[in-house]
């Protein structure tokens, strides 16, 4: 979804508005296939008292295109898949083909392959193999073309049901709980901790609070009094992780910090900061956080830094987490909205990966990039993928690789794509 001329106004009814739009699913022509292997069935993760999805055997849709896209971008609805950009040429990494392994959809990548999530709050996993992927066989009427992907902790997958309600099921096949109430269309994420514990958004009137749930103790709300959070992410450190809690508003966004400690009687909440102050956000605004070396950690948020000027705010935390420097803003030819991030560590660096228009003219393709992520910013970026419009990203580590490196899995063009991105031998220190 490229908007070449991006809102400047953030209202909680648009706010409500766009977050609809990832439970809705739009009437597209359906792509045609080709032939190939066939599908993997689902994991039975439907709903207590509800059939998982019925598995179908149905030929994998053809090959992304080798060459980039010449020429005005076409509609999204036009374009049968992303075009490869210099797969073969990448300086630091040894890439895979990218695979189609099914349609758009809430999605999260891991080792073992990609995770999806359907309407029903059924489960597929698109397994892994070495670099291939098997597809899964399920039609796209199945799942919200925008909707939030899975957070993954070692036994369990959390998401938001389409009814509002935070669910998770184990990551074999398994029934679906309701843990509570949540924000629809809102991300899940985890902490990082024994036992499980998540964050995610639940509404309260009209405020939507930052709550954190965890096993055997239920859910907390985490945001500060008055402040009503319209994105978060998680600074895993281990013993203590760190909530990163994004409040947009139309003018000035406050970006809030609480630690979390986690003691027998549950999570205790650290006091809450204001750590910096943002322009203007949009409905889609995400902010992104990450542990990085020799800091208390790094956040990111896709904005508009001023009236013409859109691209992401790299915070670097001090090591104490009690202030940031200022922002190093990372330029974009153009507005986009959604703005796709997903860090990851391997190689030895903090990777990031990014969607960024190609080139300044509306409508232009996009590229998938990644790049090391340093107090300096975004540095020797590469990029990986060409496609109409990114709506989602993904990544993993590779576990228990001979060749470390990381899965990364997009959705674009009405489809979802995976492909590795392993280390080459001089960098290839995890």
């Amino acid at each position: 979804m490229v908007e070449t001329r991006w809102r400047r106004a953030f209202v909680s009814s648009a706010f409500a508005a766009a977050l609809g739009l990832l439970a809705c699913e739009e009437d597209r022509p359906k792509p045609t296939p080709s032939s190939g292997t066939p599908m993997t069935g689902p994991l039975a993760g439907a709903p207590r008292g509800e059939a998982p999805p019925a598995a179908q055997e149905k030929p994998a849709a053809s090959a992304p295109e080798q060459s980039a896209p010449s020429g005005p971008a076409a509609p999204a609805e036009e374009a049968a898949g992303p075009s490869s950009y210099a797969i073969a040429e990448a300086e630091s990494f040894l890439l895979s083909e990218p695979e189609d392994v099914g349609p758009a959809g809430p999605m999260a990548a891991s080792s073992e392959g990609i995770f999806f999530i359907t309407k029903g709050d059924g489960m597929y996993l698109a397994r892994r193999k070495g670099d291939s992927f098997s597809a899964i066989s399920a039609e796209r009427e199945e799942f919200f073309r925008y909707g939030r992907g899975p957070a993954l902790t070692k036994n369990y997958a959390y998401w938001i049901s389409a009814s509002g309600r935070l669910a998770r099921s184990k990551r074999t096949p398994s029934t679906t709980e309701y843990l509570g109430p949540a924000r629809s269309g809102a991300r899940v994420h985890s902490l990082g901790t024994a036992p499980d514990s998540v964050a995610y958004l639940a509404e309260d009137g009209d405020v939507l609070r930052a709550m954190i749930w965890t096993e055997g103790k239920g859910a907390k709300v985490a945001s500060p009094e008055g402040a009503s959070i319209t994105s978060l992410d998680v600074i895993a450190v281990p013993s203590f992780p760190k909530l990163l809690m994004l409040e947009g508003r139309s003018g000035l966004s406050p970006l809030h910090l609480r630690t979390v400690r986690f003691r027998k009687g549950g999570p205790e909440l650290g006091p809450s900061s204001v750590l910096w102050v943002g322009p203007g956000s949009q409905p889609l605004t995400e902010v992104h956080g990450s542990t990085l070396a020799g800091t208390g950690g790094v956040a990111l948020i896709a904005t508009a830094k001023d009236i013409v000027t859109f691209g992401v705010a790299v915070l670097t935390l001090d090591q104490a987490a009690q202030s940031v420097s200022d922002p190093v803003w990372v330029t974009y030819p153009n507005g986009i909205d959604p703005a796709p991030i997903a860090i990851e560590r391997a190689c030895g660096e903090t990777l990031v990966f990014y969607a960024i228009p190609s080139e300044p003219k509306p409508r232009a393709p996009q590229e998938l990039r990644v790049a090391r992520l340093g107090a300096a910013g975004f540095q020797k970026p590469e990029v990986l993928v060409r496609a109409r419009a990114f709506n989602e990203i993904s990544v993993a580590p590779l576990e228990g690789e001979a060749k470390p490196g990381v899965v990364v899995a997009f959705t674009a063009d009405h489809r979802t794509w995976a492909l590795t991105v392993r280390c080459k031998p001089q960098n290839a220190t995890k």
